[in-house]
């Protein structure tokens, strides 16, 4: 398996509290994580939207993917 986490650090919400901001969206990769293990396999492997990382203003700031 392979987990590829890309996170754009040019974003507003980095900005003042990089590491805190840093630190949510990472946690978030926890959760994102375990939803694509319990996934049936699909032929399809393009990222759904629950799959993107977003910031503490629903922004998107990145995604996470996970090959089996």
């Amino acid at each position: 398996m392979k987990l590829t986490i890309n996170i754009d650090l040019d974003n507003a919400a980095f900005e003042d509290h990089m590491i805190d901001e840093l630190g949510r969206v990472l946690r978030s990769c926890v959760s994102k994580t375990i939803e694509q293990l319990e996934r049936p396999d699909s032929l399809c492997d393009h990222p759904e939207a629950a799959d993107k990382l977003l910031d503490l203003n629903g922004n998107t700031v990145g995604s996470i993917q996970l090959r089996k």
